[in-house]
């Protein structure tokens, strides 16, 4: 990670407490969204749900021992609907049971990855404001060549330090992504917008892939427990080169990014911002999420995806409407959009 703060655009990994001091006063929406990560109740079972884990235990199998008394949460503290509860539960039992085979028998990232997004996908069902989506970007490259990251003399390497690569350019994607899931009229609003630019800036992300009239709210990097490939280089790459798309359309910078790194059972949360001060991209974290190795913990993992999926489909989907749905409107209006440098 150090050799990324020597890029262009600068990448910065901080403890929180750091960017409090050097990044003074951080962004209000990091803020608001690190502090609903950090408040997840310790309970994280629906009350609701006591008697079908209890039922489920007094088995003449017992395969599983039911949760203790104190993990769970209340009626009033609950986030679902009832009529979600039941399914949310049967997708949890299938993680956990899944995640074990994957563990077991060193399963391929993309086998992991179809386990996690069936779990986020389970997460739909829930009436947020927005509805979403979520996308397997593994064939995603960054795209223009001018977001990809810059290396001055430096090369990327491995958590043990052997080394990766010494091209100039770098272009890393990650495996997920959740995605706004706009309507027809938007996206046509969107592509006259798009009308006058140059066809490699037709994109509302740092891809011209099939992604690229997609809005992405957050991204995911998913790794095998043995991998010796550090995720966290790859959602830096990506996330800086999502902020560059955002200044070089003059969509305001000033928004987070969120990103998941998944490394077999654990589940780890970091947030980006820009600072427009030090032109360079802050990212903080890790926080642990959970872990899909229990029932308590991918539980855990579900809360910590809710506050995040409420968040793209309130906070991120109306800087979404205020920034890029209006810069599109008035550009179909003003021909001779500035290229990029």
């Amino acid at each position: 990670m150090a050799d990324l703060a020597m890029c262009t655009p600068a990448v910065k990994h901080v403890s929180l407490q750091e960017a409090r001091a050097d990044y003074a006063p951080l962004p209000s929406e990091a803020t608001k969204l690190l502090d609903k990560m950090k408040n997840i109740p310790f309970a994280v079972i629906p009350v609701e749900l006591q008697n079908a884990y209890e039922e489920a235990a007094d088995t003449p199998r017992k395969s599983r021992d039911p949760p203790n008394p104190y993990v769970y949460l209340s009626a009033q503290e609950t986030p679902y609907p009832p009529e979600c509860m039941q399914r949310i539960k049967e997708r949890i039992d299938e993680t956990v049971h899944d995640a074990k085979i994957n563990f077991e028998s060193n399963a391929h990232e993309r086998q992991w990855g179809a386990t996690a997004s069936r779990l986020i996908n389970e997460l739909r069902q829930v009436p947020y404001k927005s509805k979403f989506q979520v996308l397997n970007t593994e064939n995603c490259p960054i795209e223009p060549t001018e977001l990809y990251t810059q290396m001055l003399d430096c090369p990327l390497v491995y958590e043990d330090d052997s080394k990766i690569s010494k091209a100039d350019n770098v272009v890393k994607m990650v495996d997920w992504s959740c995605v706004l899931d706009i309507d027809r009229k938007v996206k046509g609003t969107i592509t006259n917008g798009f009308k006058y630019s140059r066809p490699n800036e037709r994109s509302l992300n740092q891809s011209l892939s099939y992604i690229r009239l997609m809005p992405i709210f957050l991204d995911l990097e998913i790794k095998q427990t043995s991998s010796q490939r550090d995720p966290k280089v790859q959602i830096a790459v990506w996330a800086s080169a999502g902020y560059m798309k955002r200044i070089h359309h003059g969509w305001d910078p000033s928004l987070p990014i969120p990103a998941i790194t998944i490394s077999g059972h654990q589940w780890q949360f970091y947030l980006f911002f820009y600072s427009t001060t030090n032109k360079e991209l802050v990212m903080i974290g890790p926080y642990e999420m959970g872990t899909t190795s229990s029932v308590e913990g991918t539980w855990q993992i579900v809360h910590q995806l809710d506050v995040l999926l409420r968040w793209g489909t309130t906070v991120f989907s109306d800087w979404f409407d205020k920034n890029v749905v209006a810069w599109a409107q008035k550009q179909s209006h003003s021909p001779g959009e500035q290229q990029v440098a």
